[in-house]
């Protein structure tokens, strides 16, 4: 689902007010993270979203990356690898959808929020720490 040159604007306006915030300590250096966190957490218990970083965290590494600095850039070769967001869903995150009604799978909008950031050049590791859009729920 592409995005409006409008609603990028209200996003990029929104988290403006976050610039130049220190990240809190769970996704310190972490961008990727810190999207899946955000994106998973709407609506469900915690709990899952913790077994969906988990299991990023594993992929990752079992690559022989560290997920704990991935970027956006990393979060989204992450869906080609896997061949997109069906089988992301299905190894890494969940079959949720974002709203009940309508809604496309989380994995979706996870990819989604990782081009965004990509094309608007908050993609790499370095970001999670940079980036005026960040939040922590858990480890």
């Amino acid at each position: 689902m592409p995005h409006t040159s409008p609603q990028m604007r209200a996003l990029l306006s929104a988290c403006e007010q976050f610039r130049g915030a220190e990240a809190p300590g769970g996704y310190r250096n972490g961008l990727a993270l810190c999207v899946i966190d955000s994106v998973q957490s709407t609506g469900v218990n915690y709990t899952s979203v913790g077994k969906v970083l988990d299991r990023y965290r594993t992929y990752r590494r079992a690559q022989g990356a560290d997920p704990a600095v991935d970027g956006a850039v990393e979060l989204l070769s992450s869906f080609d690898e896997l061949a997109g967001t069906d089988t992301w869903a299905s190894r890494i995150g969940t079959r949720n959808r974002t709203s009940t009604r309508g809604g496309i799978l989380k994995a979706e909008a996870i990819r989604d929020a990782a081009r965004v950031l990509t094309a608007n050049g908050n993609s790499g590791a370095a970001a999670g720490a940079t980036s005026p859009c960040w939040r922590r729920k858990g480890n």
